[in-house]
């Protein structure tokens, strides 16, 4: 099972005569400043309708993620071979510290988060 870790990073509000119309705008704003970049990678998007009836509106979601068991292979790559080289004995993965494992995974989801925020900041100037 592929499991992901995300965070938002971005959120932009559309407004429109409809919520038709708010969201095509969201989805065009969507295609043309993030899927159609070759920057941006593992984003996944969530569309919230806006809760004021008299104004329509769509609330965009950006959510950068990163993919688990990836990250997971390699936090036990390096943990097997610190493990050789300064130990020299068996490896027991059954009293594994994840701890660091969590926080290689929220370092490269700050990473990320930052660097997609700024470049969507230089593609749309908000």
């Amino acid at each position: 099972m592929r499991q992901k870790y995300s965070q938002e990073f971005y959120r932009k509000e559309f407004n429109g005569e409809t919520v038709k119309d708010a969201y095509l705008k969201a989805c065009k704003w969507y295609a043309t400043n993030v899927i159609s970049a070759d920057e941006f990678e593992g984003v996944q998007v969530e569309f919230e309708k806006g809760q004021n009836k008299e104004f329509p509106s769509v609330i965009i979601h950006l959510f950068v993620a990163v993919d688990e068991n990836k990250l997971k292979k390699e936090h036990c790559e390096v943990c097997h071979e610190a493990h050789r080289l300064f130990y020299m004995n068996d490896i027991n993965c059954q009293n594994c510290n994840v701890a660091g494992y969590q926080n290689r995974s929220k370092s490269v989801l700050d990473v990320k988060k930052q660097f997609y925020r700024e470049k969507l900041k230089q593609r749309c100037g908000s």
